[in-house]
């Protein structure tokens, strides 16, 4: 009875019935696309488990250490001697802890934080750690610990791509369990160019040598990209260079029986920094059975192997003596190897089993090693492990196979070993997580040889784990058959079942050309009442999907380009929503006949031929993917589901079950489907992604449309690729692709860019998307044709980019900035801050030595130390505090900085307070100046209630914001649209920003960077262009836009729009009429008014407003006539339309704006974020004396409402407190002095961004308030008291169940359903709980607040009720009686007669009122009229088909007889035609032959009777047709 949306459901869904019989929605003046929610359990009514099904093997990962995350765990050992567990950080940090699967937090110790000297990136860091083989504390036993890592040295120039490759010996300290950080001893230091292919493998082998990897080095500029004379390749296959690409294998104990000195010291890459040491190596032995020995030292005689990319991954087998490597390939191949003494392992001639990106070299060191294991980049894109599993738990099972997995797919496998027999792979686990270098990152092993698989959350991040093998708990499988899902009702035409709604997308995801169709199934009881319903809208973000919503979508592919129907079903995905943002995926795939889908286990790939438009056959491959492959993109920063968002969806859609075209967005609103209810105004300015094909959109917006849809599920903040951020929430601007520099392993050499203007050839993304099959293909995953319209489009973007346009310019100059906080995250008076750094011109922070406080408003000495100085003293656990304890005082607070001296400003950094969200700032405003007088916005907007740090820098390399427009092709007949898009977001942009010459701008919608102006021409040549400098987001201005030309012939018709059309209403009511232009000739005649009259038509400019009294409860129909009105060019309105109002002498319901009487201060302001477009308040400031009583009460807005049901009831608003400053109102019922009871409402939560409901209460009394109202009218009165409280919407909810029915307004002819909406969910409604007179009751479905009545008329009126105390709320309160509804019953007569403006009565049945000669009766039979002469016979020739029936002879001679041909109505009840013979005129019979019926459509049949008799053997015969019909 209290649930959150009881009497807003109900007032919404009330007016869903009344659209139903023909109204318009009043925010879009538009119908939805469906009607009402339809009930459907979760889970597509439970066919799908709840959790997600197990892996086919039964294998499955869980944490190994529950209690335990680490931040990029990369390595694991076990301490010898100690039952413990070390574990290496990529990012230099080294830990240890009890091996116990119960180990705390707090028994995790740091054993080294070398963070400060390890350079860590994506692909490189600390790597691995090793215990030295006689490792311990004792006589004869060591301390050493042996690590590889990336050092960064102290030096100018070090960063990411210039650091050393190091591996080191450190000392462990017995007592402490620690290693002495003194204690360094560098073995290797080889200069590294380059961020890429470091290798950083360790381990002992059983002759006690220390074995290290290392790669290529990765590709750089500086030596020429991959193939350059300093390039990777050019490392690979030599042995006098550097310490790259080889497996290296060391003497760490010098015995010189074993091992001998360096005799070679390692060369460096070019352009190493000035200043830096030389690469080299020192303290170690090199042994003596290396493979490449020279006493000369020709060669570097540490290669045990050589040929290496990237072994980030390598292992050694000490049953078998064997060594290995996991080779992460270029962009075809991944490999595992396993290596021996003087291997080449092929890289740079060979990738994996095909050719490399070199020559094989004429003379090749080593033994030629090809990989033990390769699979291709379909699989997976970055191999992880390569050991063979040697320890008891599994041994049964898993027992000497190979361990691996890949990093970006999220998947393990075992593989085979056994001479003379290639391996096999069998998948054991799929779905690990994936992300921007999160996911798979190595397999370790403890002593006894279990092993453990190493998860990085992302670079430096917190969050990874360790977790481990087990087999427990497979959840339950899905269907086998897809026709076991329930989902289709028809397999042949893929006819849904009820609840299953269909969708499209704007740009679908690119899938080899396959056709697609899309459903979702939202779980709901027949209203979107309660959070297990509701979609957490957002309008760029992510949208969360209740547990048990399941998506479909189903694919195709057309088999010839000659023959469109010869078509190939593939497969239909599903992806489940799960508890928590959780979600799984599989794929059903079809059968060759098309009959049917089968459930698959894992993925597959498959060929099918497909004839091109030249004839020939082509063989092409498609990927099924497996249940780990659907959260690679649908992964967790993309969150559940990847086209169904806000943009992506934000178009029209053709709904089969209504036949009607309606915005989805503004559909699910209208369902209820979202948690919250959006605004027209909201839904006006959201963007819209556009298709490729919409030429009527700028080609930018296009591009950015399919990127968003084919790129950003990897390419965003979180993103497994971060790279760029391909969302179209994210303006260009902020993209990251223009002129970017391309991260991670592909290169286009020194000028290649993400987007490179004016050159496809050096842009990243041009270069991926037209790639297929080469390893450079994008997206990667199951990509096997090339989009070539994509791909055009994205050339002739980037060709069209002007370099010019994004040249930057300096940061504007300042010395003080000023942060403003006008409120708090939880609505309290004071603000806190825990450091505000300024950022120079090059987005560098300022020194904090350099920034001095020189204003602020207040801060906090006594009750704590918390100056305004801790904003600025370089800690962030330190903190600003507003003075609280002597006086609290209230926003705005702000506080004010000094730079010393004028300086180039590029932004800020805002740290909040760190410890507590008391005090952090949600409203803000940053500005700076020069001399703290004139002031300038930099930032303004709402911080979140997070510790998280807010950046901004905005004001570093600005440039001037560009603008593209486009529109329709150059001649239009009308109104019509043009788009308009900024590269980054403004603000102020307004219609005056927007140059029309011969027409004007009649309406403008959007936010952001994209808006959309709707423009009315005037003369025949339209122009419209944007000015130069309408906005002016960094303070440097816009460009101009082209302009854009269009010829205007009007050849349209007006076409009528009511406006303003309520809900619901009490009494007479007015509605807003348009056309969209100036008409002529509206006079009363032109409408038609059921359950109503029209009063007057008065004009509003252009428009009308019609003034309308209702006849008695129920739907009020309001009809336009066709052909009502004229323009100005002589068109004539061709259609008219309908709208509908429900009339109930009740009225619980009142928006803001609907106040009969406003006073004082009191203000309804327009606001698109209000649910209702608009708020009521007293200006926040502008009455400080209203806080405290008497009520003041020329401040008050009063609300009228009409009860019609006494009983008790509770008053309801949705409000918006922003502080505890504005949280409350005065209110008085019935009453607008303060004479009667008044309460004082403190209005709650306070703080919340958004407006949310909540129940009259009054301070230290009732709350709720109960109010027992007595039938008739009622004034709710509000009177202002804290400045700045919102209230958008006021309710009267009743305690006990409103019921309210709503049937089809004016008449019907046949069965009809009404529409029964509760105020709140009910049960126990039964077809017999109805009153009825005139027909009855046949069946009610629905549920919870919603329900359909069907309903058979015999006689009219029909009349129906449900009456008082029949069903029950969830607290058992029992309902009101319903209105009643009364509904004309008309027989098809009824209406044929009333079509024609004739008397349908019974008596009139056999009039001849045209005086043709032919009754009326037989004028409906055989589709005569009955207003005109016209008694002609039926000529089957003639259409639509009409006339009196025809005798007319078959057959000849003797067998000659009469027949009888005429017309028949179809499916008429009651209505009888019979044919008759016989030998008079007056002396019939029924014929008895058996008719010939031929179907005309699909209301007449011609019907063909022949006689029994032949007129040879009868002297004459004669024929008729007998209709007969019950009275009307």
């Amino acid at each position: 009875m209290l649930g959150r949306r009881s009497l807003i459901s109900w007032s919404a869904q009330v007016f869903r019935w009344a659209i139903a019989w023909g109204g318009v929605t009043a925010a879009s003046g538009q119908l939805p696309g469906l009607d009402a929610p339809v009930p459907i359990g979760g889970f597509a009514n439970g066919v799908f488990p709840v959790s997600p099904p197990g892996t086919a093997s039964g294998w499955q990962v869980v944490n190994a250490f529950p209690a335990l995350t680490f931040v990029d765990p990369l390595w694991l050992a076990e301490v010898p001697g100690a039952d413990e567990l070390l574990v290496v950080g990529k990012s230099g940090q080294l830990w240890r802890f009890p091996k116990d699967p119960e180990v705390a937090a707090a028994e995790v110790v740091e054993v080294l934080d070398w963070r400060e000297h390890t350079q860590f990136s994506e692909d490189q860091g600390f790597y691995s750690a090793v215990f030295h083989p006689r490792f311990g504390p004792a006589t004869g036993e060591v301390p050493y610990v042996f690590v590889c890592y990336n050092h960064r040295p102290a030096l100018a120039g070090a960063d990411a791509n210039h650091s050393y490759w190091r591996v080191s010996r450190f000392t462990w300290d017995f007592a402490t369990g620690t290693l002495d950080p003194a204690s360094e001893f560098v073995l290797m230091n080889q200069y590294d160019r380059c961020r890429w292919h470091n290798g950083g493998a360790m381990f002992f082998d059983n002759e006690g040598f220390l074995n290290i990897t290392c790669g290529d080095g990765g590709d750089s500029s500086q030596g020429g990209g991959l193939t350059g004379p300093d390039g990777a390749l050019s490392r690979t296959q030599r042995l006098d260079g550097g310490l790259f690409s080889g497996l290296f294998r060391i003497d760490v104990d010098n015995d010189p029986s074993r091992s001998h000195p360096i005799r070679r010291q390692p060369a460096s890459p070019t352009n190493k920094p000035a200043g830096w040491p030389p690469s080299e190596t020192k303290g170690y032995g090199i042994p003596n059975d290396n493979p490449w020995q020279d006493p000369a030292g020709g060669v570097l005689e540490e290669y045990a192997s050589l040929g290496w990319r990237s072994p980030h991954t390598a292992h050694y087998d000490a049953v078998a003596g064997e060594v290995w490597v996991g080779d992460v390939g270029e962009g075809s191949r991944e490999e595992m190897t396993r290596a021996t003494a003087g291997d080449n392992a092929q890289w740079g001639y060979r990738e994996g089993d095909i050719g490399g990106p070199a020559e094989r070299p004429a003379e090749l060191i080593g033994n030629d090693r090809p990989p033990f294991l390769v699979y291709p980049r379909s699989v997976g894109s970055c191999i992880i492990g390569g050991m063979r599993y040697r320890g008891a738990k599994w041994q049964d099972l898993l027992g000497g196979k190979i361990l691996f997995g890949d990093h970006a797919r999220g998947r393990v496998w075992t593989a085979s070993v056994e001479e003379n027999t290639p391996p096999v792979m069998e998948e054991i686990v799929a779905g690990l997580p994936t992300g921007d270098k999160a996911g798979l990152a190595n397999f370790c092993t403890d002593a006894s040889g279990e092993v453990y698989l190493m998860m990085v959350n992302g670079t430096n991040q917190s969050g990874g784990t360790i977790r481990k093998l087990t087999t427990a708990g497979i959840s339950s499988e899905p269907p086998a058959l897809l026709s076991q899902t329930g989902v289709f009702t028809n397999l042949a035409t893929l006819e849904t079942a009820p609840g299953v709604i269909p969708y499209e997308v704007a740009n679908p995801l690119w899938s080899d050309g396959a056709a697609k169709q899309r459903w979702v199934i939202l779980p709901n009881d027949g209203t979107h009442d309660s959070a297990a319903e509701d979609i957490v809208f957002s309008e760029k973000g992510n949208w969360v999907f209740p547990a048990g919503t399941v998506f479909v979508k189903h694919f195709e592919v057309s088999l010839s380009e000659i023959d469109p129907s010869q078509v190939k079903r593939l497969e239909t995905r599903f992806l489940v929503c799960t508890e928590n943002g959780g979600k799984y995926g599989m794929t059903y795939k079809w059968n060759e006949a098309g009959t049917d889908a089968e459930l698959l286990a894992g993925g597959l790939s498959e060929a099918y031929e497909v004839v091109s438009a030249a004839g020939v056959t082509e063989t092409r491959n498609w990927d099924y993917p497996s249940r780990g492959d659907c959260l690679l993109c649908h992964n967790p920063a993309a969150g559940q589901a990847l086209g169904f968002r806000t943009a992506q969806l934000n178009r029209p859609h053709l709904y089969p079950s209504t036949g009607r075209t309606a915005n989805q967005l503004a559909t699910f609103n209208s369902l209820g489907m979202f948690d919250r209810t959006l605004t027209a105004e909201e839904l006006a300015d959201y963007i819209e992604a556009r298709p490729l094909d919409d030429t009527t959109a700028p080609l930018e917006h296009r591009v950015r449309s399919y990127l968003d849809s084919n790129c950003s599920h990897c390419h965003r903040p979180g993103g497994q690729f971060e790279g760029f951020d391909a969302r179209l929430g994210t303006p260009l601007q902020q993209q990251g692709l223009i002129d970017a520099v391309l991260r991670g392993n592909f290169d286009l050499g020194p000028d290649g860019r993400y987007i490179k203007p004016g050159d496809p050839s050096l842009s990243a993304l041009h270069v991926r998307l037209a790639a297929v099959g080469d390893g450079n293909a994008m997206p990667p995953l199951a990509k096997n044709v090339v989009d070539d319209k994509a791909v055009t489009a994205l050339n002739a973007w980037i060709n069209g980019l002007d370099p010019a346009e994004f040249e930057t310019i300096g940061a504007p100059q300042a010395r003080y900035v000023r942060l403003v906080a006008w409120s708090e995250v939880n609505g309290n008076p004071w603000t806190t801050v825990g450091e505000f750094t300024i950022l120079d011109g090059n987005g560098d922070a300022v020194p904090a030595a350099s920034v001095d406080v020189s204003d602020f408003d207040s801060e906090e000495l006594v009750g704590e130390f918390a100056p305004a100085s801790n904003a600025v003293d370089d800690d962030p656990d330190t903190y600003w505090h507003t003075e609280w304890s002597a006086s609290t005082p209230s926003h705005p607070h702000q506080i004010t900085l000094d730079l010393g001296s004028s300086r180039e400003l590029g932004g800020y950094v805002y740290t909040p307070r760190q410890d507590f969200a008391n005090g952090r700032i949600a409203d803000y405003q940053v500005s700076y100046s020069l001399d703290a007088s004139t002031w300038t916005v930099m930032d303004e907007g709402t911080w979140p209630d997070s510790a998280a740090v807010q950046r901004f820098d905005g004001l570093v390399a600005r440039r001037p914001a560009r603008c593209q427009i486009a529109g329709p092709q150059s001649t239009v007949d009308g109104s019509f649209e043009v788009s308009i898009v900024f590269d980054t977001d403004v603000a102020g942009f307004d219609a005056s920003g927007i140059q029309v010459t011969g027409g004007g701008v009649s309406d403008l919608r959007g936010s952001g960077y994209y808006y959309v102006a709707t423009i009315s021409p005037v003369d025949p040549t339209v122009q419209v262009s944007v000015a130069t400098d309408a906005v002016n987001p960094s303070g440097v201005g816009s460009l101009a836009s082209e302009t854009l030309s269009f010829h205007f012939i009007d050849t349209l018709p007006p076409v009528p729009v009511f406006t303003g059309v309520p809900s619901q209403v009490a009494g007479p009511f007015q509605i807003g009429l348009g056309f969209g232009e100036p008409v002529s000739g509206l006079e009363a005649a032109d409408f038609s008014i059921v359950n109503g009259r029209l009063d007057a038509i008065s004009p509003d400019g252009d428009d009308y407003r019609l003034t309308v009294t209702p006849d008695s409860e129920g739907l009020v129909a309001i009809s336009i006539l066709p052909g009502a009105v004229v323009d100005a060019a002589a068109n004539v309105m061709v259609e008219g339309t309908t709208v509908s109002v429900l009339y109930l002498e009740e009225l619980l319901a009142r928006n803001a704006g609907e106040a009969s009487f406003l006073g004082g201060g009191m203000a309804v302001v327009p606001d698109a974020a209000a649910p209702h477009g608009e708020y009521l308040w007293l200006p926040e400031g502008g009455y400080p004396g209203n806080f405290d009583p008497p009520v003041k009460t020329d401040h008050r807005a009063e609300y009228g409402f009409v009860i019609r049901r006494a009983g008790d009831y509770r008053l309801r608003g949705l409000i918006r407190s922003t502080d505890a400053s504005s949280d409350s109102f005065w209110v008085e019922i019935d009453g607008s002095q303060a004479l009667g009871d008044v309460y004082l409402w403190d209005t709650q939560p306070v703080g919340a961004p958004d407006y949310q409901w909540d129940y009259l209460s009054d301070r230290n009394g009732a709350d709720p308030v109960v109010l027992n109202l007595a039938e008739g009218a009622r004034v709710v009165t509000v009177y202002g008291r804290d400045d700045g409280t919102r209230l958008d919407r006021l309710e009267l909810e009743s305690v006990r169940p409103l019921a309210t029915l709503s049937g089809p307004p004016g008449s019907v002819g046949g069965a009809f359903t009404a529409g029964l909406v509760f105020s709140e969910p009910v049960s126990g409604l039964d077809p017999t709980d109805f009153t009825i007179h005139g027909g009855v009751v046949t069946a009610v479905t629905g549920g919870g607040s919603s329900y359909f009545v069907d309903v058979s008329p015999s006689a009219t009126p029909v009349s129906l009720v449900l009456p008082a105390d029949v069903v029950t709320d969830g607290e058992g309160a029992l309902n009101f009686a319903s209105n009643s509804i009364s509904v004309t019953y008309l027989t098809p007569y009824l209406q044929w007669a009333q079509t024609y403006g004739v008397d349908g009565s019974a008596a009139s049945l056999l009039a001849d009122e045209d005086g043709d000669g032919v009754a009326k009766l037989l004028e409906f039979a055989f589709g005569l009229r009955p207003d005109r002469a016209d008694g002609h016979v039926d000529d089957p020739a003639v259409s639509p088909p009409s006339g009196l029936p025809v005798a007319e002879m078959v057959d000849t001679g003797e067998n000659a007889r009469l027949a009888l041909r005429f017309l028949r109505r179809k499916d008429m009840a009651g209505l009888i035609y019979e044919a008759q013979f016989g030998p008079t005129p007056g002396s019939f019979s029924p014929a008895t032959g058996a008719p010939v019926v031929e179907s005309i459509d699909a209301t007449w049949e011609r019907v063909t009777v022949s006689d029994s008799e032949s007129i040879g053997t009868s002297a004459a015969r004669f024929g008729r047709v007998k209709v007969s019909y019950p009275s009307p």
